[in-house]
Formats: structure tokens, C-alpha cells, sequence
């Protein structure tokens, strides 16, 4: 992710980052990831440990969350699944014989992988 993008996200919910280890995804779940720490952030705040790609999904390391907090990183996850991880336009998770699963749009797709 673009260090500015996290600068942003650091400096408006440091109370959701106090033990975070740091971001491994693309600037297209920006968006995504604000919309959770807004939903995230109040009196009963968890600790975001890190907000990371893996086989095309965003994945969030979290402690101390509530049922309902952990209702709404799920549906964040589940969001990433259908957003482009480069520039956040609608996309699907793509793969195929000698290519990572990754999720991005038609324009980000790699040069021969298939929709899954």
C-alpha cells in the first residue's frame, strides 16, 4: 500500500493500530479498509495487527473483538473478494496454472489467468 495512504489510516484510528505490525495489500482496499475502522473505532476498541493479501483476499489479524466487530471484518474480507486490490473498481478473484490468486479488475489481470 502507498506509505501516504498509510499515514492516513495510521494517524485517523490510532486507537485501532496501537500494536499494529503493518499493511501488505494494494491501494484498492483503501476504501474498503477506512469503512472498517470507521465501524471498528468506539468505546470497545479491538487492536488491529495487520490488514494483508493472501490468496487474493484481504485478511485482518485482530484481538479483542466483539462478535459484532468480528461481523463486520468478515464482511470486509468478503468485500475484497469482489474489489480490484489495485485501484478498488469492481474485480474477481483470478489464478491459473503458474499464477498467484489475486483479485483485481480486467485491467490488472495478469496476461493470461482465468476468472475462478
Amino acid at each position: 500500500m502507498n506509505p501516504e495512504i498509510e499515514k492516513d489510516l495510521l494517524e485517523k484510528y490510532p486507537q485501532l493500530f496501537r500494536q499494529f505490525e503493518g499493511f501488505s495489500c494494494g491501494n484498492g482496499w483503501a476504501l474498503i479498509i477506512d469503512a472498517l475502522c470507521s465501524l471498528l473505532n468506539g468505546d470497545s476498541c479491538p487492536s488491529i495487527k495487520s490488514i494483508v493479501e493472501k490468496y487474493g483476499i484481504m485478511r485482518c489479524e485482530i484481538e479483542g473483538a466483539s462478535d459484532l466487530q468480528m461481523g463486520y471484518v468478515k464482511f470486509a474480507e468478503t468485500m475484497s473478494r469482489r474489489t480490484c486490490e489495485e485501484c478498488g473498481a469492481p474485480g474477481a478473484t483470478r489464478g491459473g496454472e503458474g499464477y498467484w490468486l489475486t483479485t483485481v479488475c480486467t485491467k490488472h489481470a495478469p496476461v493470461g489467468s482465468e476468472i475462478l
